[in-house]
């Protein structure tokens, strides 16, 4: 057998910490990275604050309880700029991203801060602001911020968005009818197929008082100001008394997080799940084949000409990227 001299063989290479770390760090999604950075942020301001007067980092205790006594303090403590609380779903969303960047920054510390059994003070003190903030009505949201939200669901659930989608709703693809809602959707031209043409959905009949996709739309296009011209689906959110939304497309950051958002308003837990607005899909998807139907039907709501690509293929899609029934069977006034 010929010896092979490796010394001079280019195929291996030994990679660096830093390229380790980039690839590691490269399947946590954009949007959890910003979000972790923006509440390690809030939280270092807080202690660093006069009226708190902590001159240390949370990430330097190696004590669990003198970290669930800070983590309380800061719960119940921080405030916005403009001296509010925070929304409820902020709260938990702060608790979730403080917890991830404890588990990067303490070495063997793989604890989940929203784990009432490790953490049952932290956790009795969220429950208990929490609930102390509904009952003040404090951080809730507008019923036309709900609505949004609600309709946001109904989309990513009956037409079956990609997360990129939902930056480009027209209010002219949505026609409505008796039967229901009739979504035109431009296929993306990374579908299967690979030409961009409009297919249509219809939308099941609603439910009364149990499943109302169409009245929730309906409701919603109705709200729109008389004049609105934007050209947009999802309208920014108004503060002005008498206007719910308004003259101008949601911005892309409202965007962007509006499916987390829901889980978090929903009590859902999503720590260590990777959930975005294509969760929506992956979630749809992974409900029809669910209830038992074939691949067909995947295809006809998805938008896919093959069942070659490999979530139609497995018929399963990861747990940590989807919302399975159980969860989403909310009360709607939650969101």
């Amino acid at each position: 057998m010929e010896n092979i001299n490796f010394n001079n063989d280019n195929s291996y290479f030994k990679p660096t910490a830093e390229e380790l770390a980039k690839v590691q760090q490269s399947r946590v999604p954009l949007n959890t990275t910003r979000c972790t950075e923006k509440w390690v942020n809030i939280l270092n301001s807080w202690r660093n604050h006069q009226n708190v007067g902590y001159t240390y980092t949370l990430e330097s205790l190696s004590s669990n309880e003198q970290i669930e006594k800070e983590m309380c303090e800061f719960l119940y403590g921080v405030r916005t700029k403009k001296g509010d609380k925070y929304s409820r779903a902020s709260l938990k969303n702060a608790v979730a991203s403080i917890s991830r960047h404890l588990k990067n920054s303490i070495l063997y510390w793989n604890y989940n801060l929203l784990d009432k059994n490790s953490f049952p003070k932290l956790y009795a003190t969220l429950d208990g602001t929490l609930k102390e903030m509904k009952r003040l009505g404090i951080g809730a949201a507008k019923l036309h911020e709900g609505l949004l939200r609600r309709v946001f669901l109904w989309i990513c659930l009956l037409g079956c968005p990609r997360g990129g989608e939902h930056y480009k709703l027209l209010i002219d693809q949505f026609e409505d009818t008796e039967k229901g809602f009739i979504f035109k959707k431009f296929q993306q031209k990374n579908d299967q197929g690979g030409n961009q043409h409009t297919f249509e959905i219809l939308f099941p009949s609603d439910i009364a008082d149990k499943v109302e996709p169409n009245a929730d739309i309906r409701k919603y296009i109705s709200m729109r100001h008389p004049n609105c011209t934007t050209k947009e689906f999802y309208l920014g959110i108004s503060n002005a008394s008498g206007q719910c939304y308004l003259n101008r497309a949601l911005g892309e950051k409202w965007i962007r997080g509006m499916f987390r958002e829901i889980c978090l308003v929903c009590d859902i837990d999503i720590s260590g799940r990777n959930i975005s607005n294509h969760s929506g899909r992956d979630t749809a998807i992974q409900s029809i084949f669910d209830a038992g139907n074939e691949e067909i039907e995947a295809m006809a709501i998805s938008g896919h000409n093959s069942s070659a690509d490999e979530v139609l293929e497995d018929k399963e899609l990861p747990k940590s990227n989807t919302i399975n029934k159980n969860e989403a069977s909310k009360d709607k006034e939650q969101i």
